[in-house]
């Protein structure tokens, strides 16, 4: 079954708040571009419900 673009979005939001959380986007004027970027990634592959459950379940213990 393919994923759902509400189901994507709202991954993608729970990466960029861990990531920020994390530090990740550094330096700050880069955050939009890298943001773009990991959108442009995962939007790309046609990710199953169940590969972004493990997907989702990698960010959550990082």
């Amino acid at each position: 079954m393919s994923l759902t673009k509400k189901k994507l979005n709202n991954f993608m939001r729970f990466v960029e708040d861990r990531l920020e959380k994390k530090g990740f986007f550094q330096p700050s004027e880069k955050r939009k571009s890298m943001l773009i970027n990991l959108r442009n990634i995962f939007g790309r592959t046609e990710l199953s419900n169940k590969e972004l459950r493990i997907l989702s379940s990698i960010f959550s213990k990082l």
